[in-house]
């Protein structure tokens, strides 16, 4: 694989805040920090968007990602907390932990 020099990826209009990357081994997984929250999923030979997650109504600010092998995570910046799995092949969300209140904003993850 390789990549161009000036290759880039720019979020189009009301896409902000990249808060996190992870990567996967063959893909790049950017957390964006908006109301609802999205992950946008990158072809790093292209640096197009391959597919997103977005949250529903109040999962909000996509802070940190993970990758484990199988699947990503995202924490929230919500409250209470909540950290989603995500399958990266579809997008689609597998499960998630809801924090119990006073546990809240899922600031960082690792595997």
């Amino acid at each position: 694989m390789s990549v161009s020099e000036n290759a880039r990826w720019v979020g189009t209009l009301g896409v902000d805040y990249a808060r996190a990357l992870a990567w996967d081994d063959t893909y790049i997984y950017v957390a964006i920090g908006q109301k609802p929250a999205v992950v946008i999923k990158l072809d790093p030979a292209t640096m197009l968007e391959v597919a997103r997650w977005t949250g529903a109504a109040g999962e909000d600010s996509a802070r940190t990602l993970a990758w484990d092998g199988t699947y990503i995570y995202v924490g929230l910046l919500t409250a209470p907390g909540i950290v989603i799995q995500l399958d990266p092949a579809t997008m689609l969300e597998v499960d998630r932990w809801t924090g119990a209140a006073g546990e809240n904003y899922a600031y960082a993850l690792a595997w």
